[in-house]
């Protein structure tokens, strides 16, 4: 299993950070979509040491801006195969859809941001509900928009990006709210928190 970037990747990354925050862009670096591949590790209780409940995860984020650039929209997919304290192992994907409100304006090149939005993870308790066809039958519970509500999870972030023309990092800390999510064999419950790292290329 392919663990989450080592402590000189960290570094790393907040030294270019640092760099980051005496360069300033442009309006339209700060404004433009782009495509993030993001690496993190749920539940990183034990900080950068590896414990048996860490998990890591890999995939990529869609982020597009809204007209003035202060809000984005964002669309990712996250997946990882994990190995329980048992030994055995058990596949995880989930997809996500939400926004980012960004505290300062495109020009800036270093933008903290806050972000919102719905998971799905196929294990959500709609499952049970759709398995049984009677169950519910004669009410609207069968629509599309009642199954992708009750199939989803809420999520936040705080993030911060740096750009660099068409070049972007970020780091953060999500919190998952969802069935499902912690799939750890010590603590497995429905709440979980991601600590990420992005880099991102402009289209």
């Amino acid at each position: 299993m392919c663990c989450f970037p080592s402590r000189a990747v960290l570094v790393g990354l907040a030294a270019t950070l640092s760099v980051a925050c005496q360069t300033s862009g442009s309006a339209q670096s700060g404004a433009r979509s782009r495509v993030e591949l993001l690496a993190l590790r749920r539940n990183a209780s034990s900080g950068l040491e590896r414990t048996d409940d860490d998990q890591a995860l890999f995939g990529a984020n869609y982020v597009h801006p809204f007209e003035g650039g202060w809000s984005a929209l964002e669309l990712g997919l996250r997946a990882g195969e994990f190995e329980r304290v048992d030994g055995s192992e058990t596949d995880y994907v989930e997809t996500h859809a939400g926004a980012r409100l960004y505290a300062l304006a495109p020009d800036v090149a270093v933008r903290p941001y806050l972000g919102l939005g719905l998971l799905w993870n196929g294990r959500g308790s709609a499952r049970d509900l759709y398995r049984d066809d009677e169950r519910n039958r004669d009410d609207d519970s069968y629509d599309l928009l009642s199954w992708i509500v009750r199939q989803s999870g809420p999520y936040a972030t705080l993030g911060v990006d740096a750009s660099f023309g068409r070049l972007y990092v970020g780091a953060g800390l999500r919190a998952v709210c969802a069935e499902g999510v912690d799939l750890s064999a010590l603590n497995s419950d429905d709440f979980a928190l991601d600590l990420f790292v992005t880099l991102g290329f402009g289209l």
